[in-house]
C-alpha cells in the first residue's frame, strides 16, 4: 500500500485486513477438516486455482518486464526443480 503511495493508516488496515483472513482461512481447515474428505479436496483446488491465477497474473508479467534477467531464470529454475521433485517423488505416493 505504502508503495501504492497510500497512506500508513490504510498500509496497516491492509495488513490487518491479510492477517485476519489469514487466521479465518487457518480456522477453516479445520472446519472443513472434520465435514468430508471431498469438501476438502474442492477447498485445496480452489486455493491452488487461485494462487496460479495470482501467480500467473500478478507475479510473472513483473518478473518479465525486470531489467534484470537473472530473476526470470531463477524463476524458471524454481518451476523446473519443482518439476523434478514432482516426477521423483510421485511414484513413491503412488501416483
Amino acid at each position: 500500500m505504502i508503495a501504492a503511495e497510500r497512506g500508513r493508516q490504510t498500509a496497516f488496515l491492509a495488513s490487518l485486513a491479510i492477517g485476519v483472513a489469514t487466521m479465518l482461512g487457518i480456522l477453516s481447515v479445520f472446519v472443513l477438516s472434520g465435514v468430508n474428505d471431498r469438501v476438502v479436496g474442492f477447498a485445496f483446488a480452489f486455493s491452488a486455482g487461485a494462487s496460479t491465477y495470482v501467480g500467473a497474473s500478478d507475479l510473472i508479467p513483473e518478473i518479465n518486464h525486470s531489467r534484470n534477467r537473472v530473476i526470470p531464470l531463477l524463476v524458471f529454475g524454481g518451476m523446473l526443480l519443482f518439476w523434478m521433485g514432482n516426477a521423483l517423488l510421485a511414484p513413491l505416493a503412488g501416483h
